[in-house]
């Protein structure tokens, strides 16, 4: 999993949007069993009550580079 918190000086930001984007090729899924029907190479995941955002990637089979932002 990928897992990004949100926060400020104030502590954890719940229920804020975190998009996951990844190179051309690569797939992200909300969860680890969405992983084999992913299709999507970005998504919006709103964090939790902890202010975490996570998804789940499969690179690209055939990359010219790996990377994900």
């Amino acid at each position: 999993a990928i897992e990004v918190s949100v926060s400020n000086k104030c502590g954890p930001l719940p229920k804020t949007g975190v998009v996951f984007t990844s190179d051309p090729g690569g797939l992200l899924a909300e969860t680890v069993a969405g992983q084999a029907a992913a299709n999507k190479e970005q998504l919006l995941i709103q964090t939790d009550n902890k202010g975490i955002a996570r998804c789940y990637w499969l690179p690209s089979k055939t990359p010219k580079k790996t990377h994900f932002q």
